[in-house]
């Protein structure tokens, strides 16, 4: 058997790549700023996913056009990146890669160009003006510094965005929070003792499309081996067992054979088994310790294959664990309890007396990193909506605002209101002046309109296409501080207004837009799957 495909080239190619990618940044600019729009995406037979997350929107879209999908596919892979990255930007991530592509194609229109020369510039600038916002950055030293950043996110938000704030300044940048829905028609959070763990589900197909791709248990099993499960045989006492009493069983290993898989995920869909499957992470330590310290919290008794003891041998029921709850995402896991267990205590006890005494700096450091993992502060957040729709498009900005928070806590924050984009394609006349080669030039002048562009899409999902906003984007030019407040309408003190956004979220914006941009400027072909030949 043999795939057929088809070869597009040149200007059909270009077309219809650079439509794909045009559709797609389309749709994701809808949310844009915080008078942007609500998305729907059809699920089917399930209700609508109603969201002002662009990653969300991104994640998506599937064109039937299947060179159109090619450049959706990359507008996809730039906001999947800035999300992880940075925890936003996936919106503003996908506008600077469609301002680029336009700013291209009028400081190059009727010339050409040494693409050589051009992209090396073009990595140069971005080089430059990212070390540039770094020099600027400014760290967060305030509760209230947090509550602006968040609400910002938070597509402003200002309840939300308090409550996270407040929330992320008790718990810090390494907290837990699990997200729930409040049943007191307010929203709200209390404070709990948590672990998250980096690493989420080993298959999607443990989840439902209908709890949002995640997976929550109240009271589970646990049981947590760091053997390499090779048969169904290996674990079947504890299946058996949380099967017959309809209870949840979440298995945390070392690895899993892809059969072993295939079965929990039938057991589940045919016989009802409440099951999830959590490879464990290499998370600063090694893959024992984690395991050991997961055993530790839940009161597992821990399949450790150090012991010289078969897997099959730890199979048995008084192995098993349990926690309060556990929320199991793609990329990572928490766990959340009121009161950790005599062993948990004693564990972390002897952890920090083992760093006070370790004799090298690495050793210290590696004993930090395990006390941060095992004793970061962790909350629930409670959340009222007045339906399922809402409760859902909340979610998807509370994620969003509560990771991009976590960096700016990290990594320090810029004024907001595309202040930092006016400023970076300000700077960039320096790098003008001393640029010899026309490419360069076009490179650099490619990249200063793109980012004043992004100015003018804010000020304009406020006042439309119509009106003159020359006077506004002149205020950005008098001084460091001064920008347009979308709530108001009007030119401010961005630092007064607390109109302020985590200096990686810009980071990774410019970096991954400008990456995207190199790949759809040097693709002059595709080519697209037909069908299977003999």
């Amino acid at each position: 058997m043999r795939t057929s495909v088809s070869i597009h080239l040149d200007d059909d190619f270009q077309e219809r790549f650079l439509s794909g990618i045009k559709k797609t940044c389309t749709a994701i600019a809808k949310t844009y700023a915080p008078n942007g729009d609500n998305v729907i995406i059809d699920r089917g037979n399930y209700l609508p996913h109603i969201t002002k997350d662009g990653v969300t929107v991104a994640k998506s879209i599937f064109l039937s056009d299947p060179v159109e999908n090619m450049g959706s596919q990359i507008v996809k892979d730039i906001c999947n990146k800035t999300m992880v990255e940075s925890g936003d930007g996936t919106t503003s991530v996908s506008i600077l890669l469609q301002s680029l592509i336009e700013a291209y194609r009028i400081c190059t229109q009727d010339l050409s160009i040494n693409k050589r020369e051009f992209l090396n510039t073009l990595s140069d600038a971005t080089d430059f003006i990212i070390k540039y916002l770094e020099n600027i950055k400014l760290d967060v030293t305030s509760e209230e510094e947090l509550k602006s950043i968040a609400t910002i996110s938070a597509n402003n938000d200002s309840v939300i965005g308090g409550l996270i704030g407040s929330l992320l300044h008790k718990v810090g940048a390494q907290g837990v929070i699990d997200i729930k829905e409040s049943t007191t028609g307010e929203s709200y959070f209390t404070g709990i003792t948590g672990v998250k763990i980096p690493s989420g589900f080993a298959s999607l197909h443990f989840t439902e499309m209908s709890s949002g791709r995640k997976i929550e248990f109240e009271n589970p099993k646990i049981f947590v081996t760091n053997h390499r499960i090779s048969t169904l045989r290996e674990i079947k006492n504890v299946t058996q067992f949380c099967l017959l009493e309809n209870l949840p069983l979440v298995i945390f290993c070392s690895d899993i054979a892809p059969a072993v898989l295939v079965d929990l995920i039938k057991n589940k869909q045919e016989n009802g088994l409440q099951v999830c499957v959590i490879k464990i992470p290499k998370y600063g330590v090694d893959k024992s310790t984690i395991a050991s310290d997961i055993a530790t919290i839940t009161g597992a008794t821990l399949g450790d294959k150090d012991l010289d003891i078969k897997l099959s041998d730890f199979d048995k029921i008084e192995n098993l664990g349990t926690i309060e709850n556990i929320t199991i995402q793609r990329n990572y896991t928490t766990l959340t309890y009121e009161k950790p267990t005599k062993e948990f205590e004693t564990l972390i006890t002897s952890l920090k007396e083992a760093k006070e005494y370790a004799e090298t700096e690495v050793l210290r450091e590696a004993y930090s990193q395990r006390l941060s993992f095992l004793t970061g502060g962790a909350s629930i957040l409670y959340l009222h909506a007045n339906s399922e729709a809402e409760m859902t498009q909340l979610r998807d900005r509370i994620d969003d605002a509560i990771e991009s928070t976590k960096v700016a806590i990290t990594g320090g924050y810029l004024y907001g209101a595309c202040k930092s984009y006016v400023l970076s394609a300000d700077k960039l006349d320096e790098m003008m002046d001393t640029c010899t080669t026309p490419s360069g030039k076009i490179a650099i002048k490619t990249l200063q309109g793109a980012l004043r562009k992004m100015l003018e899409i804010l000020i304009r999902t406020n006042v439309g296409d119509s009106e003159d906003i020359s006077h506004f984007q002149e205020g950005y030019t008098s001084d460091l501080e001064t920008g347009y407040n979308v709530l108001t309408g009007e030119l401010c003190s961005l630092k007064e207004a607390k109109i302020i956004e985590p200096f990686s979220v810009n980071k990774s914006v410019i970096k991954n837009a400008v990456s995207g941009f190199k790949v759809v400027i040097t693709t002059t072909c595709g080519l697209s799957i037909d069908e299977d030949i003999i």
